[in-house]
This record gives C-alpha cells, structure tokens and sequence, in this order.
C-alpha cells in the first residue's frame, strides 16, 4: 500500500515541476515579450504546453483514483459482503415466518376456544354451567397461550445457533484462487 502512495506522489512531483517550468518559460517569454512587443505565437505554443501539462494531471489523477478504488473494491469482496447480506435477509425471513404463523396458530386456537366457549354458554342452565364453561375456556386459553410461548422460544433459541453459522460463513476465508500451472493441473 505504501509503494503505491509513493509510486503516485512521484507521478504527481512529476507533473507539478513540468508545470513549473513551463510556467518559469511562459514568465521568461512574458518578461522578454514585455520589452520587445508581443508575439501571438509564443502564447499559443505556450498555452498549448500548459494545457498538454493539465491534461497530463488530470489523466494522472484519475488513473491513480482507478487503480486505488480497484485495490481498495478488491480488499472489500464486495460480492461475498452481498452474499452475506442476502443469507442474513433469509435467516431474518425465515425467524419472522416462523415466529409469525405460530401467532397465526395461537389466534386461530384462542378463536376455536372462544367460539367453544359461546357455544356451551347458549347451552348453560344455571350460574354452575357458567362457571364451568368460563374455567373450561381459561384452561383453554392458557394450554393455548402456553403452547404458542414454548414455540415462540424454540425459534428464538434456533436464531443463537443460526446467527452464529452465518457469522462463520461469513468470516470464513475464500480459498484463494489457483495461478499458473497450479491450476491447470488442478483442472487435469
């Protein structure tokens, strides 16, 4: 990485002294000129240098940029990031279906027991059959809400377990890719 700064500081000292001695020519011809009277084609030949000499820099500059962005987007893995992304956007969907139908289930449960519920007291004769129906329903209801919490914390002692194979995956080294002959002998 240090190479690299110095090989572009280099490239750049280059370019600032061609700048400057074009600039100290320009200012020789422009003191010369002053005196003499001034000739259209010096500055031509002049703007033309320093022009070529921005141009240069500026070409420089942006194929420095290039090459740094390269390095640095290959550091990165960019796509392996992407595709960790994705397996954790799939980890989270799958814990909020799971965790989502079983309060699908509770709620289809706790109306089953509701309408069981409206059902024996359309039926009761006295105060005991309402009782009786009432403490069959908060049995009920607690079965159901005890079931649903036993599901609720599976799935959420699965997320542990999963999170932490995903963070494997995802910090596991890529093998490096096989160079030369290397690699034709692997594919033979």
């Amino acid at each position: 990485m240090q190479n690299l700064y110095k090989a572009q500081y280099e490239t750049m000292q280059g370019i600032a002294s061609a700048c400057l001695a074009s600039a100290t020519a320009t200012a020789e011809q422009f003191a010369g000129q002053a005196c003499t009277g001034f000739a259209p084609t010096g500055w031509k030949t002049s703007g033309r240098e320093m022009l070529r000499l921005f141009t240069d820099f500026s070409d420089a500059k942006t194929a420095m940029g290039n090459k740094q962005w390269c390095t640095q987007r290959d550091a990165l893995d960019l796509a392996s990031v992407g595709q960790s992304g994705k397996q954790l956007l799939h980890l989270q969907a799958d814990m909020a279906d799971a965790l989502w139908e079983s309060n699908l289930q509770q709620l289809r449960d706790l109306g089953e027991a509701a309408t069981l519920l409206l059902d024996t007291l359309a039926k009761a004769r006295d105060k005991n059959d309402l009782g009786l129906a009432a403490l069959a329903y908060c049995t009920a209801a607690d079965a159901i809400t005890k079931q649903s919490l036993g599901q609720t914390a599976a799935a959420l002692g699965e997320l542990g377990p999963a999170l932490l194979r995903w963070l494997q995956r995802s910090l596991a080294e890529a093998p490096a890719p096989a160079k030369g002959k290397e690699a034709s002998a692997k594919q033979a």
